[in-house]
Parts: structure tokens; sequence; C-alpha cells
């Protein structure tokens, strides 16, 4: 309801205001997302530092409560844009390529944006590539639209009969 009220194209100041008092009460109640929003939102550092730690903060919590691939997702992330610690890309890349290696598409999509993007010195695009092909077998959106979207644009591998067997079963993805 909160990004209902803030992206609303015509929306009024008061309208703002309630998104972004609802969008604090979704951080107070522990919703990561609605976290994630109010930083990104944030115009001075004060704040921006106090939702990145709580980000932090929970992403710790849930990992240590509810040890999972996700949770342990989040805090690689975490590392990848420096939410509530020292960003160190290099550990983020080493925990998406261990959460990779078991199976988390979400991870491929990381690091076929890392790769890129050149984050770690030069854009080595076949490598991105070679990632979003794994997450994508693994049914993960991004990476399927990534493929999808580089299949019908490329003139490398153009394939438009592949780009709309994923957009296909993409549709079928809730």
């Amino acid at each position: 309801l909160a990004n209902c009220y803030l992206d609303k194209v015509d929306a009024t100041f008061e309208e703002f205001l309630k998104g972004e008092e609802l969008l604090r009460q979704g951080a107070q109640k522990g919703d990561d997302n609605a976290m994630a929003r109010l930083w990104a939102m944030s115009k001075n550092e004060e704040d921006i530092l106090y939702w990145a730690r709580k980000i932090h903060k929970l992403h710790v919590k849930n990992h240590q409560e509810y040890p999972s691939l996700q949770t342990e997702f989040d805090l690689a992330a975490d590392l990848e844009f420096g939410w509530g610690v020292m960003a160190d890309l290099r550990e983020a890349k080493r925990r998406y390529e261990s959460l990779a290696r078991r199976g988390f598409g979400m991870a491929y999509f990381a690091l076929g944006v890392i790769y890129e993007d050149g984050r770690l010195g030069r854009r080595h695009r076949p490598a991105a590539m070679r990632r979003f092909r794994k997450g994508a077998a693994l049914h993960d959106p991004n990476c399927m639209i990534r493929m999808a979207n580089y299949y019908m644009k490329s003139g490398e591998e153009h394939n438009p009969v592949e780009a709309y067997r994923l957009y296909r079963m993409l549709s079928t993805i809730k």
C-alpha cells in the first residue's frame, strides 16, 4: 500500500506522507523491503546509516534464527552494497559463488550483474551471460528476463524462439 501512494504519478504531498508513514509502520514490524525503501529515500547521512544498520541487523537475526539460502543471500547483498557493514565486493562475490554452487538462482543473477558491470575490474560479458544462463536454468526470474532480452536484442546469439520460450515460462511464474 505504501508503494501505491509513493509511486502514484499525480500523488499529492499528503499521499506521499501517508506512503512514508505506511513504510515506517512496515519497517517497525520488521519488513526489510520497507526498510530498504526508507534507506533509499533518506536524504541525510544519519538516516541512511540508521536504515542500513537496521537492515543488516535484521538479516543477521533472520539468518541466526532461520538459517537459509535467502538470508545468506541477504547478508551477501549487505556486503555488496554496504548496508550496515563496510562494503566488501570481493567477500560478497565469494558468498554469491557459494550460494550459486548450492543452486540458489538469485546468486547467479547477482554474479552476472557484477561481471556485466565490471565492478571487479573490467567488464566480462561472456562470464555474465554464463551466470545468467545458469540462473535461468534454475528458473530465477531475473536471469530468465535477462536471457530473454539478450536473445531478442543480441546480434551474437539472436534467438527469438528461445526468447519466446523464456517469456512464456515467465508468464507462469507467480
